[in-house]
């Protein structure tokens, strides 16, 4: 069997990322999970990286998850079903860019 590498999707969306936009991405990690998802949150420029726990998180219906900021912010969360863990992220996207725009509208 041959193998190929996967394109590494995060740094074509950073690469061509138009102002306003939010990056969000996931790191499943195996141990140090907060230094490396933040790692992994600066290295691909992310605005937010949500950082699951394996194989904890694996094959089940409900996930744990931390979300880690780009200004530092780290948000754990309780286990949560995957469809709650999507609503919860975006709401809080919906939320920084609320406050992004009522930021700019006031300059």
């Amino acid at each position: 069997m041959r193998l190929l590498p996967n394109p590494d999707i995060l740094e074509a969306v950073k690469q061509k990322k138009p102002p306003g936009l939010m990056v969000v991405g996931w790191a499943a990690e195996t141990h140090d999970l907060i230094e490396n998802a933040r790692s992994k949150l600066e290295r691909k420029e992310l605005d937010i990286i949500v950082a699951n726990p394996v194989p904890q998180t694996f094959g089940s219906g409900r996930v744990q998850a931390t979300l880690l900021f780009r200004d530092g912010t780290i948000v754990p969360l309780e286990p949560l079903s995957k469809v709650a863990l999507a609503n919860r992220l975006l709401d809080l996207v919906a939320e920084h860019l609320r406050r992004a725009r009522r930021g700019r509208a006031s300059t």
